[in-house]
């Protein structure tokens, strides 16, 4: 997605709940399983950082918190137990399915009149490709993503895109501004046809 695109998508999600989900999933790039599964607990707010644990369990990771994120985290922090998900299911004590995540961020896409495929992992491929474009490091980035080899993570370096290519020919020696005022007028009319 572009910039402009996770800005209208964030915007056309209707509950706080929601836009906290799709901004974690984007602003610190988590896959569905691991936003679903947070807890309380995993929020950090002295040190500002999210504990966040791989999708099987095995292993954990510190990331930084976005500060759009802060307030509403901080709140509920000081409400919730800690064991408690951030993101509740139906039935009491349960997390939010992966499947309902999924179906926020789809109808969020079709509000937000965004026509390409939208899903959760979207959100978390834009993220890197945006932090890549913003010039931050890829090992930084594996580290953020959680990617055990850093060709995974170097893959996103295909999905930017290269800048324009500048014509040559205005550096070719002896060439005059285009702008500027030809010394010989009749130069510019020379081979033009004569008005009738």
């Amino acid at each position: 997605l572009s910039l402009g695109e996770v800005r209208r998508l964030l915007a056309a999600v209707p509950s706080t709940r929601d836009q906290l989900l799709l901004g974690l999933m984007y602003g610190c790039g988590l896959k569905v399983g691991e936003v679903c599964q947070l807890t309380w607990a995993d929020v950090n707010i002295a040190q500002n950082v999210l504990r966040v644990r791989y999708a099987r369990g095995t292993r954990v990771r510190m990331l930084d918190i976005p500060p759009d994120l802060l307030p509403v985290l901080k709140l509920g922090h000081t409400r919730c137990p800690g064991d408690d998900t951030i993101f509740q299911g139906r039935m009491a004590g349960t997390s939010l399915s992966t499947r309902m995540a999924q179906l926020i961020v789809r109808k969020a896409a079709k509000d937000a009149d965004i026509l390409k495929t939208v899903t959760c992992m979207t959100l978390r491929h834009s993220f890197a490709v945006h932090c890549i474009e913003h010039g931050d490091s890829i090992r930084a980035l594996q580290e953020a993503l959680g990617h055990k080899s850093i060709d995974t993570t170097l893959a996103y370096e295909a999905c930017i895109l290269p800048e324009g290519v500048e014509s040559p020919l205005g550096l070719l020696p002896g060439r005059r501004d285009p702008n500027s005022t030809p010394a010989d007028p009749s130069i510019e009319t020379r081979g033009a046809p004569h008005p009738a």
